[in-house]
């Protein structure tokens, strides 16, 4: 939701009234993004919680790199689609106005924002778990460094005059600078959180969705 803010800011001051139309017909991306996130973050952060509260460590970090695993390999699959079908699915948010080039403005900044749609999905997993792991401070600045990483990477974008992919692609790159920033916290020496092997049952993925 902030990267569509700062995008739209941005393109709304630099760019003309076509490209601010595109970036707003793009706009169910995030929603996208935001289904898939709840579909795992939620439902993983239940059952953590849950692992927390009995005291098993084991099944808390099991049951976290599992949904973290899974939700990289669907994440990796839907950008692949949403690169294949940019164009398709720039028609089907209603990119079909006056004027030829909508389409095409919408579909650049699609395929660039879908590069970064690995990094919005993992991000709001990790952060979830950083919240039961005693890390709120760095999710609140993660969220600082995401906004102010997409306002930077749109104003190069601007500058360089790489168009709407520039202004997507500049989304993409932010929410890798969260990601990563927000990876730090397993380089700290006070946390329960750690990466173990995938391991998970089918009823667990079942329940996981359920929730």
């Amino acid at each position: 939701m902030e990267a569509g803010i700062c995008d739209g800011l941005i393109v709304g001051n630099f760019l003309n009234d076509n490209s601010l139309a595109a970036v707003g017909l793009s706009s169910p991306m995030f929603s996208i993004s935001g289904i898939i996130c709840g579909l795992f973050a939620t439902g993983m952060q239940t059952m953590c919680a849950q692992e927390l509260g009995r005291g098993d460590i084991k099944s808390l970090n099991r049951v976290f790199s599992s949904v973290f695993y899974i939700a990289g390999v669907v994440s990796v699959i839907i950008m692949s689609v949403e690169l294949i079908f940019a164009k398709q699915l720039a028609y089907l948010f209603g990119a079909t106005g006056e004027g030829i080039g909508l389409a095409v403005l919408a579909t650049d900044y699609i395929r660039g924002l879908a590069i970064g749609f690995p990094a919005l999905v993992l991000t709001v997993i990790v952060a979830s778990g950083c919240q039961l792991d005693s890390g709120r401070k760095r999710v609140m600045k993660a969220t600082i460094i995401y906004c102010g990483s997409n306002i930077a990477f749109d104003i190069l974008a601007i500058v360089l005059n790489t168009g709407e992919f520039g202004i997507g692609l500049a989304t993409a790159l932010g929410a890798y600078v969260e990601l990563c920033y927000l990876m730090l916290h397993f380089r700290t020496k006070d946390r329960m959180l750690h990466f173990t092997k995938f391991r998970i049952s089918f009823n667990e993925v079942i329940e996981l969705m359920s929730l």
